[in-house]
Formats: structure tokens, C-alpha cells, sequence
């Protein structure tokens, strides 16, 4: 995957911070729900949610964050997404031992950012961009600016693509590869 061997660089904490910026090239990060005195990297990326969904690992408890946006410059909107994964093949025993550690997890990445939404699962299905903006447009609500409109027409997947673009548009050379315009690949239903 792209920009993958960046990630034994940088530690865990600072992807974090990046994930937690407007424009950071990190837009979602997955953190082993492990005992450890720091933060324990599963995976990150910068390509969203549909990366993501292909980092979710069957065997692994994760706690994440995601930042996505909706429409692009003056108009561009971030939200937030607490995740939190639970493979299928997680023993029952191993769940609730990890069930302590996502919380104290969630805490932390919960910290100086507001959270719009929070996902807790073990199918992939709800990972998929048609279903995360679905649970987003439940629960977001709009700014005295957008009084005139609805909420799927600010949350919808054009805006969330126009917002991906510029993204991948302004980390390009973080990442050292050429920008791709985001296409309907990401729309996974």
C-alpha cells in the first residue's frame, strides 16, 4: 500500500497528532488495544475510509480515528470517527481483557478533538464509505452557513470525494508518490 513503509518512522503518538489535524497527511490511524506504556500502531493512511476497511484484520481488537471531510476550502467541513474494531475471530477471553485497554484508548484519542460519530463493529460491511457517511448524516448536525440545506447534501459522498482530492492533493509529497483524484472506487456498497 502507499506510504506504508513511512510508518516504522514515525511513532504512534505523532500519526495521532496527524490524524487530529485540518489537513494532516494521516486522515485515520488503528491502535492495537495492547498492554503498553505507548500507543501501539496496527496501521494509518491517508487515503480514508475504504483503506481503512482493508487494514481491519479478523484476529486483532483495534481502536481508531478517522477524520473526514465534506467539500473542499472555504467550504470544507472535518469530522471525526471513533472506531472500534472487534474481529470475528477474537477469542471471548481476549475481548474483555481488550475491552479496558479500548477504553482507556478511546480516551486518549478522544482528547482536544470533538468526536461526531463512533463505531464499534466486527463487519466490514459497516466500514464501507456508504455506511460511515449514513451513521455520520444521523448524527451530524449544520452551522447557522448551511440552514438552506440537508444534511446529505452537506455530508454526501460528492462533498467527502471533493474533500479527499484536495487532501491527497496537499500531502502528496508527504507521502513522496504521485496524486490520484479519488474515483468511485471509494464508494464501496
Amino acid at each position: 500500500r502507499k506510504g506504508k513503509e513511512r510508518l516504522k518512522d514515525i511513532p504512534a503518538e505523532q500519526i495521532v497528532a496527524m490524524v487530529k489535524q485540518n489537513m494532516g497527511p494521516f486522515n485515520w490511524v488503528l491502535l492495537e488495544c495492547v498492554e503498553s506504556p505507548s500507543l501501539t500502531l496496527h496501521d494509518a493512511g491517508g487515503n480514508s475510509i475504504t483503506e481503512l476497511a482493508t487494514s481491519l484484520d479478523q484476529d486483532k481488537v483495534l481502536v481508531g480515528l478517522a477524520r473526514i471531510g465534506f467539500g473542499a476550502a472555504k467550504f470544507r467541513r472535518t469530522k471525526y470517527v471513533m472506531l472500534h474494531w472487534i474481529g470475528t475471530q477474537v477469542p471471548v477471553v481476549k475481548r474483555g481483557k481488550s475491552s479496558a485497554i479500548a477504553s482507556k484508548l478511546k480516551k486518549d484519542l478522544n482528547a482536544h478533538i470533538a468526536v461526531t460519530a463512533s463505531l464499534e463493529s466486527g463487519d466490514t460491511e459497516d466500514f464501507q464509505v456508504t455506511s460511515v457517511l449514513q451513521r455520520m448524516q444521523k448524527v451530524a448536525t449544520l452551522d447557522g452557513n448551511d440552514a438552506h440545506l440537508s444534511v446529505e447534501q452537506v455530508f454526501s459522498v460528492d462533498a467527502y470525494l471533493e474533500s479527499l482530492k484536495e487532501e491527497q492533493e496537499q500531502n502528496a509529497e508527504f507521502f513522496q508518490e504521485a496524486t490520484q483524484a479519488p474515483s468511485d472506487t471509494y464508494v464501496n456498497e
